[in-house]
């Protein structure tokens, strides 16, 4: 079986445990002030990662991070202040051309994974992932989410490419699609954190399915190939 080797390498570039992965970067305890690509970016530098700036579908910039030859599109999100700045949120989102990827897989792994979310492209399929920052996040847990996202990465292409393979049917999969289980997950923020930006990060995660269509589409983003992969 042919994992995604580079998902897999990038994971463990960044670690995958938490005692591991604060190692890996300095003063990890230290807040990063919100998703904005100048605070975002040095983070990413400082964890050894190579990135560049891009513009999305709708002007506004991103990040495409290389990360052992893995790519992560880091989109700033529910931004407050003008000129796509004070960004609160982050969508991030590894798109990946992959051959045969069936609804009934995703909405499988959709169940198995909270952390990511699956999707179909196209060509393929992609994760996300939406991360806050309404008071600024440890720079540590940067570190911890995209080693985390790294790490279910490679295991999603185990899971998911090549999949004309049928994975066994699921009575109540399709209606707990990753769509509404996100729509949940981000009422339930909104209402603990008692802020008024919890409107702004539903409205992001509930746009999302359309959003990476359009940043797929747009030119700008960086795809993964999966090729070969089988399933025992």
């Amino acid at each position: 079986m042919k994992l995604l080797a580079s998902a897999a390498a990038a994971a463990m570039m960044v670690g995958v445990g938490g005692g591991a992965m604060a190692q890996g970067i300095s003063n990890p305890a230290g807040t990063m002030r919100n998703f904005d690509v100048a605070n975002l970016g040095p983070v990413l530098t400082d964890m050894g990662v190579q990135w560049e700036q891009r513009t999305g579908p709708d002007g506004q910039p991103f990040i495409v991070a290389n990360i052992n030859g893995y790519f992560l599109n880091i989109v700033p999100a529910a931004c407050q202040g003008p000129n796509n700045t004070g960004c609160l949120g982050a969508q991030t989102f590894a798109l990946n051309e992959a051959p045969a990827v069936n609804q009934q897989s995703i909405n499988a792994f959709n169940l198995r994974y909270a952390f990511l979310s699956a999707g179909p492209l196209p060509s393929g399929f992609y994760l996300s992932r939406y991360d806050l920052a309404d008071y600024g996040i440890a720079r540590g847990n940067v570190q911890s989410s995209v080693g985390s996202f790294l790490a279910i990465a490679a295991v999603a292409s185990q899971e998911l490419a090549g999949g004309g393979q049928t994975v066994s049917a699921i009575g109540y999969a399709e209606d707990l699609a990753a769509s509404h289980l996100n729509e949940a997950s981000a009422r339930a923020i909104g209402i603990e954190a008692g802020v008024n930006t919890g409107d702004a990060h539903l409205k992001e995660i509930k746009a999302a399915p359309e959003f990476v269509k359009a940043l797929a589409a747009s030119g700008a983003a960086a795809f993964n190939k999966i090729e070969n992969v089988t399933k025992k």
